[in-house]
């Protein structure tokens, strides 16, 4: 306790023992599950969870921020998803970023994202690569599961010269809201269900649909049966498990 009386505060102070078992264990259950573990960054922001976290892989995370790309990029990460709607000022940043790496997606919601992107080319003929992001209950932010509207767009960027449907993105972050380890796996069950669904009728349609991305810590902490047919968990607060990341 010596050395923590010396810090000078305010200070972060974390047990690394406990970071990796919380995430040893949550790809773990990614495993048992058959699901790819994608964690979202946004909670800890530092190079060494996010080797933690990834299983010492470097591949696969989500960032809330240019900067977070930035820095993840630089400390040699790849297949990274942008989970922020497209700005012209981002789209302007990001073209040097999906220039940078292998694999860098954008997330976008609307007709008017999907344009901005068509209006930037990148070099060597690349695609812009992109997940469409749902609301399926939210609320927050996103497209609605069940709107014509929305398919609508997942045609456009089907068809799309410039820009490539990586997948289908749901951010779970009504399952904060949830009182009982019970109703977190129904409000899951009912999400899932809903991204299913409409993947099924992109598919349906011809639409390829290879990725379905969804989740928070709650929800993958406490994972709905259907969610072994998701193809991505994308949880970020298991890495430290604050006292509300569970009810």
């Amino acid at each position: 306790m010596a050395e923590l009386s010396c810090l000078p505060t305010p200070s972060l102070v974390v047990d690394l023992n406990k970071v990796t078992q919380n995430c040893e264990r949550m790809l773990q259950k990614c495993q048992e599950l058959g699901v790819k573990l994608r964690p979202h960054t946004k909670t800890h922001k530092t190079l060494q969870a996010g080797e933690i976290s990834t299983g010492n892989r470097k591949h696969g995370l989500v960032v809330s921020t240019i900067a977070e790309a930035k820095y993840f990029i630089n400390g040699g990460f790849t297949d990274i998803i942008f989970a922020q709607p497209p700005s012209l000022n981002k789209v302007e940043v990001c073209t040097a970023l999906v220039e940078s790496i292998s694999k860098f997606h954008m997330l976008i919601d609307n007709v008017q994202h999907l344009q901005m992107l068509e209006d930037t080319k990148l070099a060597n003929g690349k695609q812009w690569s992109v997940f469409l992001d749902l609301d399926c209950g939210y609320g927050r932010t996103g497209a609605k599961w069940d709107s014509i509207k929305t398919f609508d767009l997942a045609r456009l960027i089907h068809q799309s010269e410039s820009v490539d449907l990586a997948g289908l993105y749901v951010h779970e972050g009504n399952s904060y809201n949830q009182t009982s380890t019970g109703d977190v796996t129904k409000l899951s069950d009912m999400t899932a269900t809903r991204l299913l669904e409409f993947s099924d009728k992109l598919e349906k349609e011809g639409i390829d649909c290879p990725v379905k991305s969804m989740g928070s810590t709650p929800s993958c902490s406490l994972p709905a049966e259907i969610m072994s047919r998701i193809t991505e968990f994308h949880p970020g607060n298991y890495v430290f498990y604050g006292e509300l990341s569970l009810p």
